[in-house]
């Protein structure tokens, strides 16, 4: 009976060791997957699990501008564990984390109404499209910012109706980013068109007649 004993408290330990292990490295530091922000800053708990609260508020650098993302490479993730005593080092190069910023997108019907209002200080008036070959048209302020937005023209050419512009939102913030857009302004006429097919010496009605929007003038490659 004796040598039982001592057996199973020889075992014991043993047995439990893989148990303890395993709880210990469920309560080390683990890098999330993804992470979304809302204020200017990017906080040590944005980018780790299971750190301690304290810790979690640290701000370690600055966030990306509303709507765009930043990415956090392994050698940097292991920078900020070490910089502030977590027990964490990357395994593989995969180790890296996506931290948005969110966001609200500024409407395109204010974008538009800035830059007419601007093309309108250059003589430029009218039904106006425009057209920009760009993201940079999709302008982004954070989330208690008011999505407004201000155009300054830096250059219009009046025979291919061209312009250059740079865009700001929000429109009363003076650090704001400053983008700078290459586009067109074409202005846009009503035409009629057949509803139906017409046949000859048929009497055309109201009816028979739908008004479209399209670009006057030359069409520019």
């Amino acid at each position: 009976m004796n040598r039982t004993v001592r057996l199973l408290a020889l075992c014991l330990p043993l047995a439990l060791a893989p148990v303890t292990a395993s709880f210990a490295d469920l309560a080390k530091p683990t890098l999330k997957l993804k992470s979304q922000v809302t204020g200017d800053a990017v906080r040590l708990g944005d980018l780790f699990n299971n750190i301690e609260a304290e810790k979690a508020e640290i701000r370690v650098s600055e966030a990306p501008a509303p709507g765009n993302i930043t990415t956090y490479q392994p050698s940097q993730l292991a920078a900020i564990a070490r910089s502030y005593g977590l027990d964490w080092k990357p395994q593989t190069y995969m180790d890296k984390i996506v931290v948005e910023r969110q966001g609200q997108l500024v409407p395109k019907s204010t974008v538009d109404a800035a830059l007419r209002k601007a093309l309108a200080a250059k003589g430029v008036t009218g039904d106006l499209e425009f057209e920009i070959a760009s993201r940079a048209y999709q302008l982004y302020v954070s989330e208690t910012q008011a999505p407004t937005v201000s155009v300054d023209l830096a250059h219009f050419d009046p025979d291919s109706r061209s312009f250059i512009a740079e865009f700001k939102a929000p429109a009363d913030e003076p650090r704001a980013d400053r983008i700078r857009v290459a586009g067109r302004a074409h202005s846009m006429i009503d035409v009629p068109v057949f509803t139906r097919r017409m046949m000859p010496n048929e009497i055309i009605r109201n009816t028979d007649l739908t008004w479209i929007r399209m670009r006057s003038g030359p069409q520019l490659a």
